[in-house]
This record gives C-alpha cells, structure tokens and sequence, in this order.
C-alpha cells in the first residue's frame, strides 16, 4: 500500500478550511430572536402533534412527552409566556390523543376517533368538535 502525502495534505487542508469557513459564518450570522425561536419550536410541535394524530401509534407516551418537555426547556426567556403555555397545551392534547387512540382502538371505535383526528391533523377545530358529537 502506497500514501501520497501530498494527497493527504491537500484533503487535510480543505478540511481545515471547511471547518474555518463555518466557524466564521457562524460569528457572522446574528442569532435568531427570542420570539422567532420561540414560534418555531411551537411549530415543530405542532407538527409532531398533528403527525401524532394520524401517523403511527407509539409504543408509549414517554417519547412524546420527552420532545416537548425538550422543547419546554430550551424556550428562550426572552419569549412571550403565550408561545410556552400553547407548548404545555400541546402537550396534554398529544397526551390525550395517545390515550384516546388506544382506548379506541380496545373498544372499535376507531373510524369514529379517526374523522376527529383527521380534522385536528388539518388544523380544522371546529370540524374536531362536530365530527367529535360535541355541540
């Protein structure tokens, strides 16, 4: 087996100035606001809680609960309260969500379950609360 060093360096030093380049763009760029950071861990959440209506059951609710809790803790304090307590809402529905599915699931009752998830995956809550039989 034969190295070529000059090889190496080259490969070496793109590298090294790879990871200079990132390091300088990274001091270049401003750091995102408190409220935008805040609105976008919201939206990630919402996200998951829609998925969560209509994707695949979890095994438990213990992953679900360790996203948002992550989420929770990583709101910057500069945020608005509203942004943190729509993330401790968004954590009880998907919590009662999970629950709801498997209760449903033991008594089929799924079709009827699954017209009101449909609506709460598109962000329909008036369509949630009629397909559910509230009034």
């Amino acid at each position: 087996m034969t190295y070529d060093p000059g090889q190496f360096y080259n490969m070496a030093l793109a590298v090294l100035g790879g990871i200079a380049a990132a390091v300088c763009a990274l001091r270049l760029l401003p750091p995102l606001s408190p409220e935008t950071r805040a609105r976008r861990l919201l939206a990630l959440t919402l996200r998951d809680l829609r998925r969560l209506a209509n994707g695949p059951l979890p095994r438990s609710a213990a992953g679900w609960q360790g996203h948002v809790y992550g989420r929770l803790s990583a709101m910057p304090d500069g945020a608005d309260l509203q942004y943190a307590t729509q993330l401790a809402a968004a954590l009880l529905v998907g919590a009662e969500i999970l629950r709801l599915r498997r209760v449903a699931a033991r008594f089929y009752l799924d079709a009827d379950l699954q017209a009101a998830l449909q609506a709460i995956s598109i962000g329909d809550s008036s369509g949630t609360v009629w397909r559910s039989g509230g009034s």
